[in-house]
């Protein structure tokens, strides 16, 4: 027989908090349960629409106040959450004829913080061509090229830098020397212009100090547009190249010479290709009460200039080294695997996952 006392919500006792975020460690924050009674026939109509925002001047059966004991300022921080019904339970019979029955309501909020737990996994390395030349350093200039010198027992040329400690043994560098041009007369040299001569690729193979052994084992030439109609403008040998740049002639049968007035070393590329190795990650983990934006959660690869998916972060790419060794020097992170969205559909809350690792 139907209670005309229980057609309405008849709540039990206080509050039950629901600790949603403990697996992050946090119990300051939590959602709220609410059990009530009511008759069967009457619960579809009683039952609060998800979204109803949580009055906390209600009453359980009583005539209390559910949060009448809360402290005033806790409950003012309760009221700021913005609590609202996420969901209800299925009704449960009470006593033997089942004419009343229980019923438990979720309310629910997503607290603006972001939850970060952190593991290992096999992440991307990216390979990294820095073809922006923008690693550089002076030669110590001296008598012609000056300081240039072969070793004993190998075909390798030893460079003074004034400062060797950007670069590192495997990179890959080019020496470019500024020159003035000119023709011998047997007197003296006359009508000296601009010119510059340039080495290709050489790999560094030691460091000591400010000296850098580079392995000589490709030609090398000097390239300026402007002097290409004459006979002897490629040196294709690495002894040829040095000598010239010491006061040898660029052709015996012209009388040109060079003379560097200057000279730098340019990292031309590194030699670490893409790899995929086990490092540290973090995973970033938030809460919404709608799909979250997925705008600043994008997977990071490196793109060409014409978007397609690439390994290497150089020159044609859509992030430059020198951007991405900013990028590793500051520490920062970048997001390495498709971000999750997952809905829980009992109480209407999204949660979002996205991984990241340190940048390489």
């Amino acid at each position: 027989m139907k209670d005309a006392f229980f057609s309405s919500k008849r709540y039990q006792g206080l509050y039950e908090p629901v600790y949603r975020f403990r697996e992050f460690g946090d119990l300051e924050n939590y959602w709220i349960r609410l059990r009530y009674l009511c008759n069967r026939d009457d619960w579809q109509s009683v039952k609060g629409a998800r979204g109803t925002p949580l009055d906390f001047d209600m009453l359980n059966e009583d005539g209390e106040k559910i949060f009448g004991d809360i402290p005033p300022e806790h409950l003012a921080a309760l009221k700021a959450r913005g609590y609202v019904l996420g969901g209800s339970s299925e009704p449960e019979a009470q006593g033997e004829d089942g004419s009343v029955v229980s019923v438990s309501e979720t309310y629910v909020y997503a607290p603006d913080k972001t939850y970060t737990s952190y593991d290992t996994d096999i992440v991307p390395i990216w390979g990294l061509k820095d073809t922006d030349y923008q690693t550089q350093n002076p030669v110590v200039m001296g008598e012609g090229a000056g300081n240039v010198r072969q070793t004993q027992f190998y075909l390798n040329t030893i460079i003074h830098v004034q400062n060797a400690s950007a670069f590192k043994t495997g990179d890959f560098v080019i020496l470019h020397f500024t020159c003035e041009f000119g023709w011998n007369n047997g007197v003296s040299i006359e009508h000296w212009y601009d010119a510059w001569a340039e080495s290709t690729p050489q790999r560094i193979v030691r460091i000591d100090g400010n000296y850098v052994e580079l392995q000589s084992n490709a030609a090398f030439t000097t390239l300026d547009d402007k002097y290409t109609g004459y006979e002897s403008h490629y040196i294709h040998d690495v002894a040829r190249f040095f000598e010239v740049l010491n006061g040898g002639s660029l052709h015996p049968d012209y009388n040109l010479t060079l003379k560097p007035t200057s000279g730098y070393m340019l990292r031309a590329y590194s030699t670490r290709t893409m790899k995929k190795r086990e490092s540290i990650t973090r995973e970033e983990v938030t809460f919404h009460t709608s799909f979250p934006d997925l705008s600043n959660s994008e997977i990071f690869i490196p793109q060409q200039e014409t978007g397609t998916e690439y390994n290497d972060i150089s020159r044609e790419t859509t992030i430059t080294p020198a951007q991405w060794k900013a990028k590793v020097e500051a520490g920062e992170w970048f997001i390495y695997a498709e971000p999750k969205v997952a809905y829980d559909a009992e109480n209407g809350i999204y949660e979002l996952r996205v991984k990241k690792t340190p940048c390489k």
